[in-house]
């Protein structure tokens, strides 16, 4: 089909678009001190979105809240594919 390409760019765009509105909600979370809804959200983006360029921002979101939450089992993890 001739709009196979511009088709597939839409679904792209579509995909960012919904990757940073759910970082967005992240970070309100964040701010509103509900840091296990904004590391749902961020998951999420990591999950169903990877190959978004919201992942570092993700992953940044998850270091935060994980910190704030005390839950140091999973921050080596994190920083290591942050840092990678």
């Amino acid at each position: 089909s001739p709009y196979f390409p511009h088709a597939t760019q839409r679904m792209i765009y579509l995909k960012n678009i919904l990757a940073q509105h759910e970082i967005y909600v992240a970070n309100f979370y964040i701010e509103r001190k509900a840091y296990i809804a904004a590391v749902g959200r961020a998951r999420y983006v990591l999950e169903h979105m990877p190959n978004t360029p919201q992942v570092p921002e993700a992953l940044s979101i998850l270091v935060n809240a994980y910190g704030l939450l005390d839950y140091q089992d999973f921050l080596p993890r994190i920083l290591l594919i942050l840092i990678i």
